[in-house]
This record gives structure tokens, sequence and C-alpha cells, in this order.
């Protein structure tokens, strides 16, 4: 196909295809790169003492988040971990004051548009 350009047309075209290249490398880059989503955890109710939270994307953990509340929870808690998109799987484990551990598993999607809100109540 080469042989179809002269030798100084290739020249002048050799730039545009390398910055064209460039380009689509940096755009895939970029789709891929980890960002912010905030999340928002509505709690149950105060009697909560602890939340513990894994990232997964099913087969690796990417991290996670746990809180202690020794003077009662919160209704809502945020937190903003720094995620590649994808579907990623929660492993969220509650404990109340009266000791009992209750296991929740909830789906996010990363990127949302905006915050995304996950209520901790209903499964025990």
């Amino acid at each position: 196909m080469l042989r179809y350009f002269p030798a100084e047309r290739r020249r002048r075209l050799a730039p545009l295809f390398l910055v064209a290249g460039l380009l689509i490398v940096g755009k895939l880059t970029y789709d891929q790169a980890p960002r912010d989503q905030e999340l928002r955890y509505l709690l149950p109710g105060s009697d909560v003492q602890s939340l513990r939270v894994t990232y997964s994307d099913g087969e690796e953990l990417y991290g996670g988040l746990e809180r202690r509340f020794p003077d009662g929870s919160p209704r809502e808690l945020v937190h903003t971990p720094s995620l590649s998109p994808g579907h990623y799987q929660l492993a969220i484990e509650l404990t109340g004051s009266n000791g009992e551990v209750t296991h929740l598993s909830r789906t996010v999607q990363v990127p949302s548009e905006g915050a995304v809100r996950i209520r901790l109540t209903g499964e025990r």
C-alpha cells in the first residue's frame, strides 16, 4: 500500500498519524482511569456501632471503608472512593449495639451521575 504514496507525501502524513494515534491512546487511558465517586450510605438507625464495606469487581478486592460509632451512628455516611469505571459489588457488614451482625450486598456502577445513595435497611 505504501507504493501508492510517494515518499514526500508519507513524510507529511506521518505526524498526522502519530497525533491521531496518541489521541486514541490518550482517550482509552482516560476512559479507564480511576475517578472519585461519591457514595452515600443511609444507615438504619442510631444503634449501629460499626460499618464495614469492601468494594470488589467479583474477583479482585479494590478497597473499602470501616467506621466505628461508639456514640451512635449518623443517619447518613458519605464516602468518596477512587474507582475505575465498571460494576462493583459491595459487601457490607453492620454491627448493632447489641452485637448482632448484619451482612448486606449491593452493587454500584462507576462512574455515575452525582452521588449514589445506598440504603442499608430492610434485610436481616
